[in-house]
């Protein structure tokens, strides 16, 4: 309880989160962590832009001294890869091991939590 909880969504999903349920509410129970990146624009205008401008911030500080509320956004590598693609690739038996670090691509290959049966 004295910890804060970030949700962590890439750009894409970030662009899509007025579609979701209650998406405003998420702000009351973490922060969110965006992963920018590349190709992908943040938004300026609309609800997205004045959510941005009313609890974005530049300092990842702000994620651990506050409980909530925060949007973090963060560039990440510059591979154009989405978590849909690693489930392609496995789906065609594919290895995605240079797409990740090494103990998570081993914790997805031991769980097989992207095959085809675990995901439908």
């Amino acid at each position: 309880p004295d910890r804060s909880l970030c949700l962590i969504v890439g750009m894409d999903a970030f662009l899509s989160l007025p579609k979701w349920h209650q998406w405003r509410e998420l702000l009351q129970l973490a922060h969110l962590l965006v992963a920018h990146r590349p190709g992908w624009h943040v938004p300026g205008i609309g609800p997205l832009g004045e959510l941005l401008a009313d609890r974005g911030t530049d300092r990842i500080g702000d994620l651990h001294e506050i409980r909530f509320g925060c949007i973090y956004i963060h560039a990440v590598t510059q591979l154009e890869i989405s978590s849909t693609d690693v489930r392609q690739l496995i789906s065609m038996g594919r290895d995605p091991r240079f797409l990740m670090p090494e103990a998570v691509r081993e914790l997805i290959l031991e769980t097989n939590c992207y095959s085809k049966q675990r995901m439908s």
